[in-house]
């Protein structure tokens, strides 16, 4: 193992760690919460700490949306998060959201990422090309960056095939070696609960119209089994 890769997997394995250690005595919405926004912080530092300055600009923006036009996996606790985030801070909007969500869902469930991407559809919390939840936006949604708005703009109908963006290496490497280590620390620490791949869409219509949807998940219900991403056609 070089010492990248050496590196890489110490990243996960901390990560891994953290997680167990923050579920060991419970695992409620606000520790759940608390679990997904320290990866996104310990990802976020690492990548500051390794980034190198002769890297290239990103070509990401503010307002720069084509990636929103996406299928978007997501953890249960991340679907959790940002419905607790809206329940909390923008309650007079929660039922706008859920008709939002709700209308998204039905013109895009079922679909793979590039039947998704085809239909030219943003995402139900963009808005004037503002995301309505960066502060608690999907891990992989923070781990993602562009050093070519051309590329972003020709993966965009295709829903962003793999390798069709050339991403920041420091941000690309660090953010997958943590959001392994956060999965697998998930896995460890809740073994009796179900953990997918859900579309970010229809995960988080199901954590606001499921009551009290975290202790469900925690106990073992499988709250989001509608909810897997579909990568392949069926054929």
């Amino acid at each position: 193992m070089d010492k990248e890769q050496e590196f890489l997997s110490g990243l996960a394995d901390a990560e891994e760690s953290e997680v167990q250690f923050r579920l060991a005595e419970s695992a409620t919405i606000s520790t759940l919460c608390d679990v997904v926004e320290n990866a996104a912080d310990f990802a976020k530092n690492m990548r500051d700490k390794v980034l190198d300055p002769r890297t290239p600009p990103i070509a990401c923006r503010a307002k720069c949306d084509h990636c929103c036009y996406q299928s978007v996996s997501v953890t249960a606790p991340e679907a959790l998060r940002i419905a607790e985030y809206l329940t909390r801070r923008k309650l007079n909007l929660v039922q706008r959201f859920i008709f939002k969500l709700s209308t998204l869902n039905k013109k895009i469930e079922g679909k793979t990422p590039e039947q998704r991407g085809a239909l030219n559809l943003p995402c139900a919390f963009l808005d004037k090309g503002k995301c309505q939840i960066y502060k608690v936006r999907p891990l992989l949604c923070q781990k993602h960056t562009s050093l070519s708005l051309q590329e972003c703009i020709a993966a965009k109908p295709h829903g962003f095939p793999p390798g069709s963006i050339t991403e920041e290496k420091a941000q690309l490497a660090t953010y997958t070696a943590i959001i392994s280590g956060y999965r697998s620390g998930l896995l460890k620490s809740l073994p009796k609960s179900f953990h997918g791949s859900y579309e970010l869409t229809k995960a988080v219509l199901v954590a606001l119209e499921t009551e009290e949807a975290a202790t469900l998940w925690t106990s073992g219900q499988d709250v989001f089994e509608d909810c897997e991403i579909k990568l392949i056609e069926s054929t």
